[in-house]
């Protein structure tokens, strides 16, 4: 019996129990669950929906239950009640991310154009083939400001704009002007009644049309004034955010493409500058060699001309035929003299003449071994016609390959010459100098050689000339390219051949002209000119 009893009291405290850790959960599921509702709620209110007041607290599990039960009922009659949102199509927002990528495409594509420009003029042509073909953009202008001189200058797609000082009375773009000096933007829809606001009268354009739709933006970089763009339409409202907003972007772009021209512009101006004063340099140099060389022959003209006046005086004034004979053999030796330097300053202005004209004449295609050839024949029957017993060896090593090349051939034909002359000259002189010394065992073996070579090394065109002739001394081998520098005695040189063929092969050809040599014994010009 006492057992019996045991074991139902046993049974009767695990129920219950039970039923104590049963409810324990469900109070906890009803609590979050009565959360989530109440987040759910929240959601809504902007949509009018009244939450559900959340139950305080309850006296029991079925009373929680209850208020959950509500609570739910009420959230299903606020969804259904909502009004419904719908969402954006999906087209529209690709249109507008598609019109900002192709946006950024363009200023892109554009701002490197014009960045890679070091033209004012280019800058500006591809400024306006862009915005024109994109917006009503029927006036484009780029003012370009120089703070330096204040100055404006002012590109358009119309003739008639021009460069215009700020004080000048011709066409101003005051619009422009007002932006950049107060650094803000104009944006006028109707610019006949809203310039007001910035300006004291309307933009009218060089041929007289008034402006109806303006964009004006200024251009500053590190602070400092470039210029500004300018678009007129002669529509209201032309423009929209898109072009405003393309336009904005490209300012970076042009401020970088204004001060590369400038800059670029200015390099040219002292390029320009140091070359003027290079030529004033090198003509101060030639006056001074042409005052000296000129000078000396006619020097001698001036003074065998005073003898021979003093002679023929004496001639008249002779009674005895003898006398009268050697006084005109005299002057016959006086005019002679008169005549070989007066053709002496004759030669000198010739070759002046040659050397203002060099590098003027017209490129043509040649193979440059023609022209040895035809040079090495010109120069040595020349130069026999002057020393009738001179005879040397000549032997030309001309490479078969040779490419065509395009060159003055006047020019070249000049340059050519003048070596072979000169090489022919220094093997005759060495012949004149062994004969007068006299020691005919040396004169007996040696024979005047000139060696002529061409070839192509390096995508370079080579041309050697070696004779074994006299040579040139160290002391003034580094002067034989000088104006009037010559090793020849006075009366036969006048010192510009070399000076004119290597400003020939320096300056119109974009080659070298050097020289090397061992006193007595071998000199050797070589002239090198690229392929192309």
């Amino acid at each position: 019996m006492n057992q019996a009893l045991f074991y139902g009291i046993s049974i009767a405290l695990g129920v219950a129990g039970s039923v104590f850790f049963f409810r324990m959960r469900l109070k906890k599921i009803v609590a979050d669950l009565d959360s989530k509702i109440s987040e759910v709620g929240l959601s809504l209110s902007n949509s009018n929906l009244q939450e559900s007041p959340a139950p305080s607290a309850h006296s029991g599990t079925l009373n929680e239950l209850a208020a959950l039960s509500d609570k739910i009922a009420g959230l299903r009659k606020a969804r259904t009640e909502a009004p419904v949102v719908k969402a954006e199509p999906a087209g529209e927002k690709d249109k507008e991310l598609k019109g900002r990528l192709d946006n950024l495409m363009v200023v892109n594509e554009l701002g490197q154009r014009v960045t890679s420009s070091l033209n004012l003029d280019d800058v500006f042509n591809h400024l306006y083939g862009t915005l024109h073909s994109m917006m009503d953009a029927e006036v484009l202008e780029l003012g370009v400001y120089f703070w330096k001189e204040n100055k404006w200058k002012i590109l358009s797609n119309l003739k008639e704009s021009g460069q215009q000082n700020q004080n000048d009375e011709g066409y101003r773009n005051n619009m422009a002007e007002w932006a950049l000096q107060n650094n803000r933007e104009i944006i006028l829809d109707d610019a006949e009644t809203e310039y007001q606001r910035y300006v004291f009268k309307p933009l009218v354009l060089p041929d007289g049309r008034a402006a109806k739709s303006v964009l004006s933006f200024p251009i500053y970089r590190n602070d400092r004034e470039r210029g500004t763009i300018t678009v007129v339409s002669f529509h209201n409202k032309a423009f929209n955010n898109y072009h405003i907003e393309m336009i904005r972007s490209l300012l970076p772009y042009v401020a970088v493409a204004l001060d590369n021209a400038l800059v670029h512009q200015e390099l040219i101006v002292m390029q320009q500058q140091l070359i003027h004063n290079e030529k004033m340099a090198s003509i101060g140099q030639l006056s001074s060699g042409i005052a000296h060389e000129i000078l000396n022959p006619l020097n001698f003209v001036n003074n065998f001309s005073e003898i021979s006046i003093e002679l023929l005086n004496e001639i008249q004034e002779s009674k005895s035929n003898e006398e009268q004979e050697v006084l005109k053999h005299q002057l016959v030796g006086n005019l002679d003299k008169i005549n070989f330097h007066g053709n002496r300053a004759y030669g000198i202005v010739q070759s002046m003449m040659q050397l203002s004209r060099s590098g003027n004449g017209e490129s043509n295609s040649v193979n440059i071994n023609k022209l040895i050839t035809e040079a090495i024949n010109i120069s040595f029957q020349g130069f026999k016609l002057k020393s009738k017993d001179f005879e040397c060896r000549i032997e030309q090593i001309l490479d078969p390959n040779m490419p065509v090349r395009k060159m003055v051939v006047e020019d070249m034909n000049r340059v050519l010459i003048n070596l072979f002359t000169n090489a022919l000259y220094a093997l005759n002189d060495k012949i004149k100098k062994l004969r007068n010394s006299g020691n005919e065992s040396v004169l007996s073996v040696y024979e005047p050689e000139m060696v002529v070579k061409s070839e192509v090394v390096n995508s370079t065109i080579k041309v050697s000339i070696r004779d074994n002739g006299t040579g040139i001394p160290d002391e003034i081998i580094g002067k034989v390219f000088l104006p009037f520098f010559t090793t020849k005695p006075t009366g036969e040189g006048t010192g510009l051949g070399l000076s004119l063929s290597h400003d020939i092969i320096v300056k119109g050809h974009e080659g070298s002209l050097t020289v090397k040599s061992e006193p007595g014994k071998w000199t050797e010009f070589q002239m090198q000119i690229p392929v192309k």
